[in-house]
């Protein structure tokens, strides 16, 4: 039987559907080229005349799930009656879905911190346009963010032996309190200079999310460039151990994909608590502050 001729376009997607045909396979190590070109029955010159390298061909996978996500959520918006909340309804119900079925669980673990750094884009957008007061809101996220950003990557690297490996329990927690003591002292000092519990907290939230942005960005150099971890090291970890993967590599990398997004998440939810709590002090500080001033004025007056 002569070789089916196929053209360029179903070269290119029959290539993208191996490539995940042997990731959801059993296999040893990492996914090699030429074990995906085998699948999809092509030469190595088909690869290439589609991708110049596996990092292409992953940003093309990443493409057409995010791609066909996108379309189901927005047929979801115009076949779900009821209005906006019925829609986000019917959206949470299909993203669950997602996280659970078989053959796209693996996918999710991408496409999570895709979609969570598109919002964080997006909320940088919305907070960033000039808005009279907002500026000074930007100025303090942008400071505090970028000082618990730096303390973050501190910590991620002396975790990994950059510039040292310093292994000492109280150090992460001093850390972690410093990084989220910044988040505090920028929303009571904007609740404070503003007058605003609602500046307070927008300035605490957005130092927490510039701090994140910083930190992921450092761990994902430092974890995928600087100190990659190795299969054999992966492979001893409980949580690879207990996953199933049989791909250390892989898992090490949904790994950091999975705990930037955890990062991306929370962070910002903590940021709220502390950063109200910081803002409730600064306006409560403020008031007593002015009730003092208007009571010594009285007194003042009165002689």
């Amino acid at each position: 039987m002569p070789p089916r001729i196929r053209l360029a376009a179903d070269e290119r997607a029959d290539i993208i559907d191996a490539a995940y045909s042997c990731l959801s396979s059993p296999h040893e190590g990492p996914v090699s080229v030429a074990a995906i070109l085998a699948t999809a029955g092509l030469s190595t010159r088909a690869f290439y005349r589609h991708f110049t390298s596996k990092d292409e061909l992953f940003l093309a996978m990443l493409k057409r799930d995010s791609d066909a996500v996108a379309r189901r959520l927005r047929r979801l918006a115009e076949d779900t009656a009821g209005g906006p909340a019925a829609q986000l309804r019917a959206w949470i119900d299909h993203f669950l879905g997602l996280a659970y079925h078989p053959r796209r669980r693996a996918h999710v673990v991408v496409l999570e911190s895709s979609f969570t750094l598109v919002a964080y884009a997006v909320a940088a957008l919305w907070v960033g346009r000039p808005r009279g007061a907002d500026r000074d809101i930007i100025v303090s996220a942008a400071l505090f963010g970028l000082l618990g950003g730096t303390v973050e990557a501190l910590n991620i690297g002396t975790e990994n032996g950059i510039p040292a490996a310093i292994h000492a329990p109280a150090l992460p927690i001093a850390f972690l309190l410093t990084i989220i003591g910044s988040w505090g002292i920028a929303g009571f000092r904007t609740a404070r200079d503003l007058n605003s519990i609602r500046a307070g907290l927008l300035a605490a939230v957005s130092s927490a999310a510039i701090c994140m942005l910083i930190a992921v960005t450092a761990g994902f150099v430092i974890q995928l460039f600087a100190a990659r971890p190795e299969p054999a090291y992966i492979a001893t970890w409980d949580e690879f151990k207990r996953s199933g993967w049989t791909d250390a590599r892989a898992f090490g990398l949904a790994n950091t994909l999975d705990s930037a997004f955890t990062h991306l998440i929370f962070a910002p939810i903590v940021a709220l608590v502390f950063g109200g709590v910081a803002s409730l002090f600064a306006q409560s500080k403020s008031s007593r502050e002015t009730s003092t001033t208007s009571r010594v004025a009285a007194q003042t007056t009165a002689r």
